[in-house]
């Protein structure tokens, strides 16, 4: 009897041990967080220096720095109704030179984990809670035959500051599914 209760408490003991120091080891990771989402069909690596903001059940993500929340990205996915990358390179443009009142300080054709994508950094007025001017830096890919968009917004005069880690973010995609979300 003496020798079960022993076992027991042994068996329990490695349990919690074992419990304990498993989500810490999975977190502490020198690359950062690891991000998987089936409905965006991607996986990313977060920085230890940005968190997940998203709530669950979204079909987006929000990411945020942990310095005060000075900047965020969002990702979404959008269905390609047969649409280009060069219909979102107009219709951008429109939108910041329109509807933003903004410029636009850069913009090329890039990849994301070899898939086209398009990049857009630009200025303008942010129409979300009349926060003012602000930096946005965009990135549209290809994804079989829907969109994924990164959507970063930032204050100015942070934004050389961030642009790093919103790179490396976008540059640790790796693609996981080939399902479309529809036509």
């Amino acid at each position: 009897m003496k020798r079960q209760k022993t076992f027991t408490s042994l068996i329990l003991f490695v349990f919690m041990a074992v419990a304990s120091v498993s989500p810490c080891w999975a977190q502490d990771k020198a690359e950062g967080e690891i991000l998987r989402s089936e409905f965006l069909g991607f996986e990313l690596t977060i920085p230890d220096d940005w968190y997940n903001a998203s709530s669950p059940g979204d079909d987006q993500i929000v990411l945020a720095s942990r310095e005060k929340d000075k900047a965020y990205l969002l990702i979404s996915r959008l269905p390609g109704q047969k649409r280009s990358l060069e219909a979102f390179d107009r219709s951008t443009r429109h939108f910041v030179f329109t509807q933003m009142k903004g410029f636009l300080d850069e913009e090329k054709h890039t990849a994301v984990d070899d898939h086209p994508a398009y990049l857009w950094v630009y200025q303008g007025e942010s129409r979300v809670n009349e926060n003012g001017w602000r930096k946005f830096y965009r990135v549209i890919a290809e994804k079989d035959s829907d969109f994924v968009v990164f959507h970063a917004v930032l204050e100015t005069e942070d934004f050389l500051r961030y642009r790093g880690s919103l790179e490396k973010m976008i540059n640790s995609v790796n693609w996981i599914n080939t399902e479309s979300i529809g036509e």
